[in-house]
C-alpha cells in the first residue's frame, strides 16, 4: 500500500520505507519534504507543504480525554469543523486555508540544505516522530472530513510551519498568545468582503440607491462609537435587507427595497434633516430609538407586511412614520426596545417595536404579533 507524498515521494506503509522517485535515493523510516528554514521568536522553524490526504497521518490527533492541563488544544467545536468542511467542499476553486503551526515533541529531525542556498533544503522527519499542533486543530479536522467527501482535495496541499523541540508547556503558551492577542474583525467588514454572498450584492445596491445610506453607512464597524459621524452600519443594513428578502414578493423584485428605504428616509423627520440644520448623528444616537438597528429591523418587518398585503398603497402608510414620536424617552418605547434606559435588540424587542409602528400607522397587528403584544401588555 502506497500513499502519495509531496514532491514526488511515496510511502510504503506496510514496510515503513520511503521510496523517492524521479532518481532520488530510497531511504527508510522518514517523511521527506522540501522546506524553507527560518527564525521567529529566536526559534528555528521550517515551512513545508503537506498533502491534505496525508495530513491526518503526519499530525497526531489531540487526546481530548486527557486533563486540560495535559493538552495543548481545546476540545473540538464540531460546528466550527462543519463550517470549514462546507467552505472547502462548496468552494473547491477558491478556498484558502491559512498555514498550520505545529511542533515536534519527539523523533528525529534532519534538515539538509540544497547546494548554493542558505535556507532551502530537504527536511527529513522520522515516521515515529510525535508531531502536534500549536494552532489549527479545527482546520486539521475539517481537512480530514473534506477529503473523505471530495477525494480530489487530497491531492492539494496546506502549508505547515514546523518547530522542533516543542513541549506541551510551549504549545499551551503559543495557544494562549495566539488567542489572547487575536482580534476578530467586525461583522460589517466580514459581510462586506464576502463576494460569494448574494445578499452582500443586494445590500450594496440598496446602500447605493438610497442617498442617506450612501452618505452615512460605516462599512467597517458593527457598533458605532458614540461620536461617530456615521449613522448606519453595513451589518445593520445587511440584516434589514435579509429580513425583507424573506418575503417572496420582495425576493422576486429586490429593487422594491430601494424604493421602500428611500421613502422611509424622507418620512422620518430626523433622518431627512440629517446633516442639515446642524443635526449630527451623535445627537440622534443619544436621543432617538430610530438611530439603532432594533428599529431598522422593526421597520423592515413592517415593510415586508405592507409590500405583501398593501401592494398598491403601501407608500401612504410609510408616510405616516413622520407622525411617530421616536424619542427614546417617550413612554411608548419603554419595555419594547428601551430596557432600563438602554437599547435592546433581541428578537422580542424587534417584534414589540414593530407592533408599535403598526399601531401608529393604522395597520392591525398580524396574528403572531398580536400574541406577543398580548403577553407584553399582560405583564406590563
Amino acid at each position: 500500500m502506497f500513499l502519495n507524498l509531496s514532491f514526488g515521494l511515496k510511502i510504503d506503509t506496510k514496510h515503513s520505507k520511503i521510496y523517492e522517485i524521479e532518481g532520488i535515493i530510497m531511504s527508510e523510516n522518514y517523511f521527506s519534504f522540501a522546506a524553507l528554514s527560518g527564525i521567529q521568536g529566536r526559534k528555528g522553524n521550517y515551512l513545508i507543504q503537506v498533502p491534505l490526504k496525508v495530513l491526518s497521518k503526519f499530525l497526531r490527533e489531540e487526546n481530548t480525554q486527557l486533563p486540560v492541563e495535559q493538552r495543548s488544544q481545546r476540545i473540538l467545536n464540531k460546528a466550527r469543523v462543519s463550517q470549514i468542511v462546507k467552505y472547502m467542499v462548496d468552494n473547491p476553486d477558491s478556498y484558502i486555508l491559512p498555514p498550520l503551526v505545529a511542533y515536534i515533541s519527539a523523533g528525529e529531525v534532519n534538515f539538509e540544505r540544497f547546494d548554493g542556498t542558505v535556507n532551502l533544503g530537504r527536511l527529513k522527519i522520522s515516521l515515529d516522530a510525535d508531531v502536534r499542533l500549536f494552532d489549527g486543530q479545527h482546520r486539521r479536522a475539517a481537512i480530514e472530513e473534506a477529503v473523505k467527501i471530495s477525494k480530489y482535495l487530497g491531492d492539494e496541499y496546506i502549508a505547515v510551519m514546523l518547530y522542533s523541540n516543542g513541549s506541551i508547556e510551549a504549545a499551551q503558551q503559543v495557544f494562549a498568545d495566539i488567542n489572547i492577542n487575536a482580534t476578530k474583525p467586525a461583522q460589517s467588514i466580514k459581510l462586506l468582503f464576502n463576494h460569494r454572498d448574494r445578499l452582500n450584492k443586494v445590500t450594496r445596491e440598496v446602500i447605493d440607491s438610497v442617498p442617506l445610506f450612501k452618505e452615512y453607512v460605516d462599512y467597517e464597524r458593527t457598533n458605532l462609537p458614540s461620536k461617530s459621524k456615521m449613522f448606519f452600519t453595513f451589518s445593520g443594513i445587511y440584516q434589514v435587507t435579509k429580513t425583507m428578502l424573506k418575503e417572496e414578493k420582495i425576493s422576486d423584485n429586490p429593487e422594491i427595497i430601494h424604493t421602500f428605504w428611500q421613502e422611509v428616509s424622507i418620512n422620518i423627520q430626523q433622518w431627512a434633516n440629517l446633516g442639515k440644520l446642524h443635526i449630527e448623528p451623535v445627537e440622534l444616537r443619544d436621543s432617538f430609538v430610530h438611530a439603532h438597528s432594533v428599529i431598522w429591523l422593526a421597520i423592515a418587518e413592517v415593510g415586508c407586511y405592507l409590500i405583501k398585503n398593501r401592494p398598491t398603497d403601501w407608500m401612504q402608510y410609510v408616510e405616516r412614520l413622520q407622525h411617530i414620536n421616536w424619542s427614546r424617552t417617550d413612554p411608548q418605547w419603554q419595555g419594547r426596545c428601551v430596557i432600563s434606559g438602554r437599547i435592546s435588540k433581541a428578537r422580542q424587542n424587534i417584534i414589540l417595536s414593530s407592533n408599535l409602528i403598526f399601531k401608529n400607522i393604522g395597520i392591525p397587528l398580524p396574528e403572531a404579533n398580536q400574541q406577543i403584544e398580548d403577553t407584553f401588555v399582560s405583564v406590563a
